[in-house]
């Protein structure tokens, strides 16, 4: 016949495991917690990335427009340097 469990030790070993349960379930929910901040600051780097990427590509249109505005207007000025040159030359 075999020996009858011990009761003792049975309820010694449920609460062992439910001790250790207990602890895991503290440990995932310090995971969790931990990813929630990491994922919420890489949100907050992603935006922040957004906005320079934006910026800069607003910067980059303003340049194009000022290096178009600078060509025109040197074109300008040669063409204005070269009239009055020509202009200079039949007056005198």
């Amino acid at each position: 016949m075999p020996p009858e469990p011990n009761i003792y030790e049975i309820k010694s070993d449920l609460k062992n495991i439910c001790r250790t349960l207990d602890e895991m379930k503290e440990q995932a929910e310090k995971r969790s917690d931990t990813q929630t901040e990491i994922l919420k600051e890489l949100a907050d780097q992603k935006r922040q990335l957004d906005f320079f990427f934006n910026e800069l590509e607003e910067l980059r249109k303003n340049q194009k427009t000022t290096n178009s505005f600078m060509l025109k207007l040197s074109g300008g000025l040669v063409v204005l340097g070269t009239l009055s040159g020509h202009l200079i030359s039949k007056l005198f």
